[in-house]
């Protein structure tokens, strides 16, 4: 009978597979990882162009709705039939605020800023009984849309007035009144230019202002004031605003040329305003170096970021100055 050897052998890895195994799976890891950034990074883009894209339009929607709405007053087309009963003598008068008879001027600098005034809304129905033109009121159905203080207008088609809304019990009684004096700036007069019945209305006005400005982070945007209530950010990611208008010296209502705002320069003809706005992304580190761009006829070739950047631009005609 023969012994049977048994021979005890160990099984495993040894010392060099494990480490080539350890090197393979760190070739593996590493392609994973750059995967994965590549992903992340590819995504980040996507989604701050998008935002960018968003923010960029509407910022033009604003500006577009506002500018087309700017020199409404009702029905009534001819400015020279519009009484302005404001007092400029007034504490808190400001030009840039009540001369609602010039329905858009703007400031040119290294970015612009642009002004718009009228009636935004379609106004409120006066009723009977029609107060006499001396007793300087308007009776109206109840209403929370207009308020003391309030810059109004009233317009049948025909004729129109502008005045400041004084002491009175709008919301119940109905009536609106228009005192000299009693609020500031106030009115020059008490009375209307005629007594204005059921086929007039009552328009509340509003002087709207957009600038760019720095927001709570610190990087600039698009702000909206209106009258004197404060700018407010609209929307973030807007670095600039140019603004170009377009004059009708010829009376045919096409734009002969388009200039820049301007000191003393007279907006009576103004009939469309080109607005070009320059918005970045969100985020900062989105390319791997930075990216030139052109703006407003000039090549920025080291923004000192690397965000992108894209340039919006329209050409908004001012509804009211058209046939």
């Amino acid at each position: 009978m023969k012994n049977l050897v048994i021979q005890n052998r160990q099984k495993g890895l040894t010392l060099v597979e494990i480490m080539i195994a350890l090197l393979l799976g760190l070739f593996l890891l590493t392609g994973v990882i750059q995967i994965f950034i590549g992903s992340k990074q590819s995504y980040r883009m996507q989604e701050n162009i998008s935002r960018m894209q968003e923010n960029g339009r509407f910022a033009l929607h604003f500006l577009k709705k506002d500018i087309r709405m700017a020199g409404y007053w009702g029905c009534v087309k001819d400015i020279s039939t519009i009484t302005n009963h404001l007092d400029p003598a007034g504490t808190d008068y400001d030009a840039n605020i009540h001369l609602f008879t010039v329905p858009v001027t703007g400031t040119d600098g290294t970015t612009d800023s642009i002004t718009l005034r009228g009636a935004f809304d379609s106004g409120i129905r006066v009723t009977s009984p029609f107060m006499p033109t001396p007793a300087g009121a308007l009776h109206i159905e109840p209403t929370d849309k207009i308020e003391q203080a309030d810059i109004a207008m009233v317009s049948d088609c025909r004729q129109a007035d502008i005045f400041q809304i004084t002491p009175s019990n709008i919301t119940t009684s109905g009536t609106v009144t228009h005192n000299t004096g009693a609020e500031d700036p106030g009115n020059l007069t008490k009375n209307f230019s005629k007594t204005y019945e059921d086929d007039a209305r009552i328009f509340k006005l509003r002087t709207t202002t957009y600038t760019i400005q720095n927001g709570v982070g610190g990087l600039p945007g698009l702000f909206r004031e209106f009258d004197s209530d404060g700018a407010e950010e609209l929307i973030e990611g807007i670095e600039n605003m140019q603004i170009l208008y377009g004059f009708d010296n010829d009376g045919n209502k096409t734009p002969d040329y388009f200039i820049p705002a301007a000191v003393g320069l007279d907006y009576s003809n103004v009939i469309s305003v080109r607005v070009s706005l320059l918005a970045y992304t969100p985020e900062d580190n989105i390319t791997s170096q930075a990216i030139p761009y052109a703006y407003n006829g000039a090549t920025v070739s080291a923004p000192g970021d690397r965000r992108k950047r894209l340039v919006f631009d329209a050409t908004i005609a001012l509804r009211n100055r058209l046939p």
